[in-house]
């Protein structure tokens, strides 16, 4: 059959129909001044406010009263589609729960003559629709999709019934997702306040929260001297390759806390084995846009890898427990004298001197490290299995909306 989906349920046969985007969907023209002080508590969202390609609000919504907005606002009723216009290679859309105000920089939708609000939702979640916006948007300046560019897009739609079951299975796995990803920031934010309070404030020697059996003050110590960091070698880059050992690099980098992306590879030599990586190192970005960024070498499988220039190796000493380590260079300690070390301009960056110079408020009995070390370790695995979830989750939710929507 022509015009229907690769996965489709049970109950529905008719081809699906190529619908009209002016035909289907209204653009709200409601503007309202935000100065009349009617809509002051009111929430008010702009695209900063929604998240990229998940449909969901960010945790950072203010009243229009707050905002001390001046210009022209969208009205917008609980269950409206806000679609944010700028950028639209962000694909920042949503369905808000409450009524507020949306910035001039988004559109408010709602589907009408036969089109299901649900389905309208996550059709603007396909690839067709991201890549028609895209397409119609790149012009100088900031890419926008205008009204006259939304309602020349046309797509497929079926029966009434059958958009309703879609949008209801889509949104019942959307939900699933909210519920994982929710998840995973409460773990996230446990693991913060956990760093928080189980080491010392500055200008003190004992932390908030400390196993019950330790009651010893914490000592001061350099960096250098329990973990110290070890500078990359200038792999020569006319003689990368397709194969061989992999070569981490700052791009590898990132506030993912895991070493990933692209790798270049390297043929093995003998004399390049000092500056080979074993499974868990703690890595991070001596320079460049990342400069400061921790990650840890995450490989199972015990692949080989070497280290190249402007990355740091913090490598390990028999005066401290490395998984310890680990967490050490995520303290506010770290964080704070990494900071203030930091050399600014266009290329950022910082020596590895300077970070084993770094003072830090360690414990003095090594077995504290260690218990330290295997519970932020197990809560990092906690971390880590919720993150699977949610991203396996995200990824069939794509798979599905290629395969359930023509």
């Amino acid at each position: 059959m022509y015009n229907v989906p690769d996965i489709r349920f049970r109950l529905y046969e008719e081809n699906w129909e190529r619908k009209a985007w002016a035909d289907v969907v209204d653009i709200s023209k409601n503007m309202v001044d935000p100065l009349s002080g009617a809509f002051d508590n009111l929430p008010h969202i702009g695209p900063g406010n929604i998240e990229s390609f998940t449909g969901m609000l960010i945790d950072n919504i203010k009243s229009v009263g707050e905002e001390k907005l001046i210009s022209g606002k969208f009205y917008f009723d609980k269950g409206d589609i806000v679609y944010g216009k700028i950028n639209p290679h962000l694909a920042k859309y949503v369905i808000p729960d409450f009524n507020g105000l949306a910035s001039a920089d988004a559109y408010i939708l709602n589907a009408k003559n036969g089109l299901e609000q649900l389905f309208l939702f996550y059709i603007l979640q396909t690839k067709a629709f991201y890549n028609y916006t895209v397409s119609v948007s790149q012009r100088t300046g900031m890419p926008k999709i205008n009204r006259d560019e939304l309602s020349q897009y046309k797509f497929l739609a079926p029966s009434i019934d059958e958009q309703a079951a879609i949008g209801n299975f889509f949104h019942i796995l959307s939900e699933n997702i909210a519920l994982h990803k929710n998840k995973l920031d409460k773990l996230k934010k446990l693991k913060k306040a956990y760093l928080q309070k189980m080491f010392p404030k500055e200008g003190e020697n004992v932390p908030i929260i400390r196993f019950v059996w330790f009651t010893e003050p914490w000592g001061t110590q350099k960096l250098g001297d329990i973990a110290p960091l070890r500078y990359g070698f200038p792999f020569k880059s006319e003689k990368f390759q397709a194969s061989g050992v992999p070569i981490i690099r700052i791009t590898n980098i990132d506030s993912s806390g895991i070493v990933g992306g692209e790798f270049v590879h390297y043929k093995a030599q003998l004399q390049d084995e000092r500056f080979s990586l074993h499974n868990n190192a703690i890595l991070i970005a001596m320079s460049g846009a990342t400069t400061g960024k921790v990650a840890i070498l995450n490989c199972p499988t015990k692949q080989k890898f070497y280290q190249n220039q402007r990355v740091g190796y913090f490598t390990s000493t028999k005066k401290t427990d490395y998984n310890f380590i680990a967490v050490l260079v995520h303290s506010n300690s770290f964080a704070s004298q990494l900071k203030s070390a930091l050399v600014a301009g266009a290329q950022p960056n910082i020596s590895s001197k300077e970070i084993d110079s770094f003072m830090i408020c360690i414990p003095n009995c090594v077995e504290e490290h260690m218990e330290m070390g295997k519970f932020f370790l197990k809560l990092d695995g906690l971390i880590a299995a919720q993150q699977d979830k949610l991203t396996s989750l995200q990824q069939l939710k794509v798979a599905l909306l290629q395969r359930m929507l023509v």
